[in-house]
C-alpha cells in the first residue's frame, strides 16, 4: 500500500521540525526570520507564514512580534483540548476517562518508587505532614492532595506520563475536589496516601501502584456515589 503523499505545508513543518532537532534548539532560543526560512527551506513565504501559524497554534514556537520566533515550552494546551473535544463528542465517557488516569497515576507511583531521590522523599514527607495538618479543612486537604499527586508524577521522570497527567488534571479536578468535602473520604485518602507514601520512599513499586490504584478507585467510587445523590 503506497503511502499518502504529504502536502506541501507538512513537509515544511516537517523540515522545521527537523531544523530544531538537528541544530538542538531549546525553547528560548531563536529561530531564523521568516525570511530566511523560506530561503533555507525553500518555500514560498506565504507557505513558511502558515506553517509558522500552524506551529504556534500547537504551542511548539511562539512568535513575538518585532523580536523574532522562538522555540516554544512543551505545553499541555493541544492534549488538553484534544480530551476535552473528544469527549465533547462522545468518542469517551468519564468511566473511560477515569480508567486512564488511574491506570497512568499507578504507574506513575510505581516509576516514582523506583527513581525518586533523597529530595523527592523529602518533598513527599513535607506534604503528608502539611495533609494531617489540613485533614479539617476541605480547601487545604484539596490543595495538598494536588500537591501530593504532582510530586510523585514529577519523580517518575517520565515527560509523557507528566503530560497526560497534566492534560487530562482539568477534567478530572471537579470530581476529585467533590470527594473531599467529606471528612470521612478526606482521612481515607490521607491514609492511602500514607501507604503510597511509604512504599514510594522504600523504592516498592510494585506496592506502590498497587495502593495508588485502590486509592483511586476509592476517589471514582465515591464520586460516583455523589453525582447519584445530586439526581
Amino acid at each position: 500500500m503506497e503511502k499518502s503523499k504529504k502536502s506541501p505545508a507538512q513537509e515544511i513543518l516537517d523540515k522545521i521540525i527537523d531544523y530544531i532537532i538537528q541544530n538542538r534548539l531549546k525553547p528560548g532560543d531563536k529561530l531564523p526570520t521568516e525570511k530566511e526560512l523560506t530561503l533555507i527551506l525553500c518555500a514560498s513565504r506565504s507557505l513558511v507564514r502558515e506553517v509558522l501559524s500552524i506551529l504556534a497554534t500547537m504551542h511548539i514556537i511562539r512568535v513575538v512580534q518585532g523580536s523574532g520566533i522562538y522555540v516554544e515550552s512543551p505545553k499541555n494546551a493541544v492534549m488538553q483540548d484534544f480530551y476535552q473535544t473528544y469527549m465533547r463528542l462522545g468518542y469517551a465517557s468519564i468511566d473511560e476517562m477515569f480508567e486512564f488516569w488511574i491506570r497512568l497515576e499507578a504507574d506513575s507511583a510505581a516509576f516514582a518508587a523506583r527513581r525518586i531521590n533523597h529530595r523527592g522523599i523529602y518533598e513527599l514527607e513535607t506534604c503528608m505532614e502539611a495533609s494531617k495538618n489540613a485533614i479539617f479543612s476541605q480547601k487545604k486537604f484539596f490543595e495538598s492532595d494536588i500537591e501530593f499527586h504532582t510530586i510523585l508524577s514529577s519523580y517518575c521522570e517520565n515527560r509523557l506520563f507528566v503530560m497526560n497527567l497534566r492534560s487530562i488534571s482539568p477534567i478530572i479536578t471537579h470530581y476529585r475536589s467533590i470527594t473531599t468535602y467529606y471528612l470521612d473520604i478526606r482521612k481515607t485518602a490521607y491514609e492511602y496516601h500514607q501507604r503510597i507514601c511509604d512504599a514510594v520512599i522504600h523504592h516498592d513499586a510494585v506496592l506502590a501502584s498497587m495502593y495508588m490504584e485502590e486509592h483511586l478507585t476509592e476517589v471514582k467510587r465515591a464520586a460516583d456515589f455523589y453525582e447519584l445523590f445530586q439526581k
